[in-house]
């Protein structure tokens, strides 16, 4: 007789290769291969509703003064089939599962924009150590070496932050095309709009 364990084995391993697609299929079959595939679904469903969208979305944005830019033209319609079918496999909310994506957009944002802001201050202090030591001393060279490593490090940073940026406010231009009010209220509608023009400005500047 089979040990049960090793079949439960077995599935995990045949679904780690399989697409939503397939997992909502598989799921169909029995309790085993349901609880296998809800557990690989389950996993992290934000990240693969965010990756059905997440390769257009720039271009959407891009586009968004365009008078022919249907939301359509841009995303192909079979992504948003597979979300409808990964939505319904799940019974998810579709706006509470947007809006926690955009939430976790912004949370992690934050969380880049302290990181600049630490990173902007220790540059400062370590520039004002330099001129405390005598020029061309080994002291000062080791204070301008520490300093040039914190400030390659900011840039990076800065850089992380604001491809992050750019990823958030993509995503919530998205839920303004997709969503509309049933997902936003309208001054966060107007709010999103408004960071439009910041990013380009953003985008011209780094360019």
């Amino acid at each position: 007789m089979s040990n049960p364990l090793a079949i439960v084995e077995i599935i995990r391993n045949v679904t780690t290769y399989l697409d939503v697609k397939e997992l909502a299929v598989v799921w169909q079959l029995n309790k085993t291969w349901r609880l296998e595939a809800q557990r690989k679904l389950y996993q992290n469903w934000s990240t693969i509703i965010y990756g059905f969208f997440e390769p257009y979305l720039n271009d959407l944005r891009l586009r968004h003064l365009d008078p022919e830019n249907s939301i359509v033209s841009v995303i192909p319609f079979y992504e948003f089939n597979r979300f409808n079918i990964f939505r319904q496999v799940l019974g998810l909310d579709v706006k509470i599962e947007l809006l926690s994506i955009r939430d976790q957009f912004r949370a992690e944002f934050k969380r880049l924009k302290k990181i600049c802001k630490s990173l902007n201050r220790e540059a400062r202090k370590k520039e004002e150590l330099i001129r405390t030591f005598t020029p061309c001393s080994l002291e000062n060279y080791r204070a301008r070496s520490r300093y040039g490593a914190v400030v390659k490090e900011a840039r990076i940073s800065e850089r992380r932050r604001f491809e992050h940026y750019r990823n958030l406010v993509n995503f919530e231009y998205f839920l303004v095309r997709f969503g509309s009010t049933r997902v936003l209220t309208d001054e966060e509608i107007d709010t999103i709009l408004d960071k439009l023009q910041d990013l380009w400005d953003g985008e011209e500047e780094i360019s």
